[in-house]
């Protein structure tokens, strides 16, 4: 595999954790409002935040590395 379909799994990957983490965050805070009468999904917030910040820097490495050619 090289650079630039690493790059593209990435961007790829990103986009769906951003999707996953609003329909887990929507479901969840229904289930807790339900159970609890209080919501929150803050910490679903910062696990998807994490790996998107992990994603991103995978995404710039690997374009780095893709448009200089290594």
């Amino acid at each position: 595999m090289d650079w630039r379909t690493a790059t593209f799994a990435l961007v790829i990957a990103l986009v769906v954790d951003l999707t996953a983490v609003e329909i887990l965050r929507s479901i969840v805070d229904r289930k807790r409002r339900e159970a609890t009468g209080i919501g929150g999904t803050q910490d679903i917030a910062i696990w998807g935040t994490l790996i998107g910040v992990v994603l991103v820097i995978a995404i710039v490495v690997c374009g780095t590395l893709w448009i200089f050619g290594f």
